[in-house]
């Protein structure tokens, strides 16, 4: 009997204690929050061709390091359509829909503002 009470006792004492820790506040955490992603990021690795048309008088170049010294590949003239290869660092990745295919870059600076058309 003795070792019943004792028991109950100590179901007693550590209820006291479970139910002051389901009282207390939790630590505030906060939760992060996932931005949109970008129109390259999303339009990433699709299949269907996406194209821009520019409004402006545009230089292209052979590889990014030719903008530093303005070694212009070619100027493409307003309603040229630019089709999107792949993003790189500051700018685009593109080709003119020719048959050879050979790409140029393109600087982020001139797609601004542009939109992206995607062929269906």
């Amino acid at each position: 009997m003795k070792q019943k009470n004792l028991l109950l006792l100590l179901v007693a004492l550590s209820l006291s204690f479970v139910a002051a820790a389901q009282t207390s506040k939790l630590a505030s955490k906060s939760a992060s929050v996932k931005m949109q992603p970008t129109v390259e990021e999303a339009l990433n690795g699709m299949v269907n061709p996406r194209y821009m048309v520019l409004k402006d008088v545009t230089a292209v170049y052979h590889q990014p390091a030719d903008t530093l010294d303005s070694r212009q590949a070619i100027k493409l003239f307003p309603g040229t359509r630019i089709y999107l290869r792949r993003p790189m660092p500051n700018g685009m990745r593109v080709d003119l829909g020719l048959v050879a295919g050979e790409q140029y870059y393109v600087p982020a600076k001139s797609l601004k503002g542009l939109q992206t058309i995607v062929e269906i």
